[in-house]
């Protein structure tokens, strides 16, 4: 019988494991990143993208007749997601050796069977929050022949591009025209022309701010910023000391008319050369929208999970035992030529840019 995820980790409670290496990497982005998602039926999936319109209607003569207007239309992306399928072998026979890590008493492996699958899922999870990290900060995420996440577009075989404008990245075409690490730089009215900009390309008011390691250094430095801040005593505060949710030196919520400035600089994941990587540069700060399906969605596609492994009498009872499950799947089913137990795990999924102009990725040293 298959096993379901819940039920193999459900053999054991793992609060008293001490790990080595914490697992999972760090996830510094707002929840709404993980939990505005979209049901799609296997792989392939699309979204809609609505251009906005900004322009106004045109005047006649009190009563003439009306004038055609054409519509800007709905645009349907077709798209294909990310899919993933691994899995691992747990020998029975070394598992039904083991003690319990707090007793002598055997328990069958039970607890190495729950820590090595939590282990092992933990990987999936690492996979979507690193993915979305990439979209913002590389704006497409990148796979090597073997299906590697790469931290660049260098040895790519499979690139998801988010096409976001040229004009949207590095300087934003000439927007921040004096590097921020020149305390002469006026930081606050390029941020103000970005938002006016904003409200030009897309009519999306700029609410987040998700900025690298040497960002806010700049800010405390800054002949404009310091003066900005000077004016109001609380923000000046909080910048210099915190407010309990945030360390002293964290850029203050609202700051320079922000709603939220996020840090990013713990973002990283190791990679297949057991090498961490960071996401974020130190010098980058991605600008955005306020988080919501407007302009962005977490697309998850479908697999086929058997409920049974065995034998049936034919293609409609075979088909009969499998369920179609969304997003992340688990399942578990024993070998007998040698006994073994093999535990699968897979994720088909893929954050999306639904506006790939509402958002700004600014390096800001230049």
């Amino acid at each position: 019988m298959a096993a379901s995820l819940e039920q193999i980790l459900g053999y054991v409670n793992l609060l008293g494991l001490i790990d080595r290496i914490k697992t999972g990497v760090p996830q510094p982005l707002p929840d709404q990143f993980f939990t505005l998602t979209k049901p799609t039926v296997g792989d392939s999936g699309k979204y809609t993208r609505v251009v906005g319109t900004r322009t106004t209607a045109r005047r006649v003569a009190y009563g003439a007749p009306s004038i055609r207007r054409e519509l800007k239309g709905i645009e349907d992306i077709p798209c294909k997601l990310i899919h993933t399928f691994e899995h691992i072998m747990l020998d029975p026979l070394i598992l039904r050796q083991l003690r319990k890590y707090d007793s002598y008493e055997r328990d069958m492996g039970k607890q190495e069977v729950a820590r090595q699958v939590k282990e092992f899922v933990v990987n999936f999870a690492n996979l979507r929050v690193t993915s979305v990290q990439h979209m913002l900060a590389l704006n497409a995420i990148y796979f090597d022949a073997s299906g590697n996440l790469l931290p660049s577009s260098s040895g790519a075989a499979v690139t998801v591009d988010y096409a976001v404008p040229a004009n949207n990245k590095n300087q934003l075409n000439g927007l921040i025209d004096v590097s921020w690490a020149n305390n002469s730089a006026n930081i606050p009215a390029q941020i103000a022309a970005l938002q006016e900009r904003a409200a030009q390309d897309t009519g999306y008011e700029i609410e987040c701010a998700f900025y690298g390691r040497n960002i806010s250094s700049y800010f405390r430095t800054n002949d404009y910023v310091e003066e900005y801040a000077a004016r109001n005593t609380s923000t000046n505060q909080e910048f210099l000391f915190g407010n309990g949710k945030k360390l002293g030196g964290s850029i203050p919520q609202g700051f320079m008319g922000v709603k939220n400035w996020i840090p990013v600089n713990m973002g990283f994941y190791e990679d297949s050369a057991g090498v961490n990587r960071t996401t974020f540069g130190v010098n980058q700060v991605v600008f955005t929208p306020a988080i919501s399906q407007d302009w962005y969605e977490f697309l998850e596609g479908t697999a086929e999970v058997p409920t049974t492994i065995n034998i049936q009498t034919d293609a409609n009872a075979a088909l009969d035992s499998s369920k179609t499950v969304q997003g992340m799947f688990a399942y578990a089913k024993i070998l007998d030529d040698p006994m073994g137990i093999k535990m699968l795990h897979g994720d088909t999924f893929l954050p999306v840019l639904k506006v790939p102009g509402s958002i700004y990725n600014a390096t800001c040293v230049f």
